[in-house]
């Protein structure tokens, strides 16, 4: 049976909701006749409710005005001591930079709040909310000077700088983006300090930062390698010029010694012999070791006998001396005594030093490393191509970065710290020759370049990790930003030496160089193992070389950031504040 159908009146159109879904305390607060005025929010803030609050954010943004806005965060920040709520509302209420800035800081400064509440808020801010830069000059960077002007409530003080620079240590993705916010103010802190020439010892342990923003395999589009690396330097008249200041000085010598054996080694044999710095040619002074077998004498007791060929020398190569000066002279206390003299007939400075074994036998090591030995394929001479271009702008970094950098390294200190992160990444082996060297009058008759090349080839090479042995060529610049990289953000200055003759890592307490809270930099001879090469580097003067290299990460991880890509080479020699002798 078909029911009968009744017509039911239409239901009322339902009302289209307009903007989010307020909350219950908004929609209660709403149907208030609370008026709106200042003491009325000051009411609401005074409870402890999170209901009032929100009543308070709703009466704040109907009232429109700055001042109410900020009434909200300070009293809930100041007052209540909620720096989490504080910045939750903050953030409802729209509230940046300098706006919030002057709610937090209105009728007070960062010196008279409680450091480690404005930084439990602060830590809560994200970016947009308050910029880095901000957080660094109106926080961060005066609550370290009260640190080292050693001001009242230190403990609480580190404990908010702490907070700033390492906001969580938990591993959850949640809080990722706070550490990356302190890794990013870590970043600006000590480009400020490497500006400023200030608070210097800052910078080591929070250069640490960089690690992540500069990759050894960046794909930053490099010159032009026809350009870049289209020729070598042409070195052979420069070398003509050596040898023939050799022969000269081994043809003088032997008038008084006639089995006198003179041979160039250092820079004049690696091939790092010129450059260009400040527009201005610079070639270093020519190294020559005098073997002499007829005064079996090394080291420190050659200087009687280097007292004696500075008296001779002088008969020669002082045409033009004055009385009151002398062309040649002699250094006598030094560890290897030496003669100085200018060569007439080329005007190059020379250092002369007699039975000088290990010497001749680090020279042919590094030349061995830079160039290959006999057996070298095509991949590793293109690679070493970019590895000698990369020592040889070191070199010219080194120089012009002479005020920081200079006081805590050689230009051969320089290339082994450069020699050692090659072979960590595998791209030269590591090599020992450390028990071939031999000081005797054998030697001194029987040693020829030939020879020392001869059992460096015969010498075993490993290298760090064999499967990681690169089969592609990387690029030199490739190449320079891993070595700042290594040496900013990787090496343990504390346990680690650098050695070239092993495959593993050498502790200091292996040699027994260590020392307690030891940071000084360790760098082993690698003839005369027992010789530590860092022992001149002092504290302040290590400080300043890791200053150096922090200032090249800075530059380099912008230019992965595709900044200043054509002002990189200005940028990277560029003169900072920490330079200045007074920093």
């Amino acid at each position: 049976m078909k029911r009968p159908h009744f017509d039911s009146p239409p239901l009322p159109k339902r009302k289209k909701r307009r903007g989010r879904r307020k909350s219950k305390a908004e929609r209660l607060a709403r149907i208030t006749s609370e008026p709106k005025q200042t003491d009325d929010l000051f009411r609401l803030l005074n409870d402890y409710s999170s209901c009032k609050w929100d009543a308070a954010q709703s009466l704040a943004l109907r009232m429109g005005t700055p001042d109410a806005r900020a009434m909200v965060v300070r009293i809930i920040l100041i007052k209540h001591k909620a720096p989490r709520a504080a910045a939750h509302y903050a953030k409802r209420l729209d509230m940046q930079n300098h706006e919030l800035l002057n709610a937090v800081l209105s009728n007070s400064s960062p010196s008279s709040l409680a450091p480690l509440l404005l930084a439990q808020f602060l830590v809560e801010l994200d970016e947009t909310s308050l910029a880095t830069e901000e957080r660094l000059n109106r926080f961060l960077w005066p609550w370290l000077l009260q640190i080292v002007e050693q001001q009242a409530e230190i403990a609480s003080v580190k404990a908010a700088v702490h907070l700033l620079l390492h906001p969580t240590s938990s591993d959850d993705a949640k809080v990722q983006e706070k550490k990356e916010q302190g890794r990013k103010l870590e970043r600006a802190l000590v480009t400020k300090c490497l500006k400023e020439g200030k608070l210097l010892h800052l910078v080591p342990p929070h250069a640490l930062a960089f690690a992540d923003r500069m990759s050894v395999c960046s794909s930053i589009a490099h010159e032009d390698e026809k350009t870049d690396l289209k020729f070598e330097e042409t070195i052979d008249v420069e070398m003509q010029r050596r040898f023939s200041v050799a022969h000269h000085v081994q043809e003088v010598l032997r008038l008084m010694w006639p089995d006198t054996r003179v041979f160039l080694f250092g820079s004049s044999v690696t091939g790092f012999l010129s450059t260009f710095v400040n527009d201005e040619f610079y070639s270093p002074d020519v190294d020559l070791c005098a073997l002499l077998p007829s005064s079996p004498q090394f080291r420190q007791d050659t200087a009687p006998l280097i007292t004696e060929i500075k008296e001779h020398l002088n008969l020669y190569f002082s045409s033009d001396m004055t009385e009151d000066s002398e062309q040649v002279t002699a250094v006598t206390r030094a560890r290897v005594p030496i003669v100085h003299f200018v060569d007439p007939s080329t005007n190059l400075l020379c250092d002369l030093c007699v039975n000088n074994v290990s010497a001749l036998w680090n020279t042919r090591l590094l030349r061995r490393l830079l160039y290959g030995g006999a057996d070298i394929t095509t991949l590793e001479q293109q690679q070493l191509v970019h590895v000698r271009h990369f020592c040889k702008w070191i070199r010219k970094w080194r120089r012009i970065k002479k005020r920081a950098v200079g006081g805590a390294l050689s230009s051969y200190g320089l290339m082994l710290l450069a020699i050692y992160y090659l072979q960590r990444i595998s791209v030269l082996p590591v090599l020992d020759c450390s028990t071939n060297a031999v000081e005797d009058e054998l030697t001194l008759r029987t040693l020829t370049e030939e020879e020392l090349d001869k059992r460096i080839q015969a010498t075993d090479t490993v290298f760090v990790d064999a499967n990681d042995k690169c089969q592609v060529v990387r690029h030199w610049q490739t190449l320079r930003r891993g070595f700042f990289r290594f040496y900013t953000c990787e090496f343990d200055y504390e346990q680690t030496i650098v050695s070239l003759r092993t495959k593993e890592l050498m502790y200091k307490t292996s040699k027994g160089w260590s020392r307690q809270k030891n940071t000084r930099l360790c760098l082993e001879d690698p003839i005369e193992i027992e010789r530590d090469l860092g022992l001149l580097c002092s504290k302040r003067a290590l400080g300043r070389l890791r200053c150096a290299f922090a200032h090249a990460c800075i530059v380099l991880s912008k230019a992965e950031e595709n900044e200043d890509l054509r002002d990189l080479e200005t940028n990277l020699l560029a003169s900072w504040k920490y330079e200045d002798e007074n920093a």
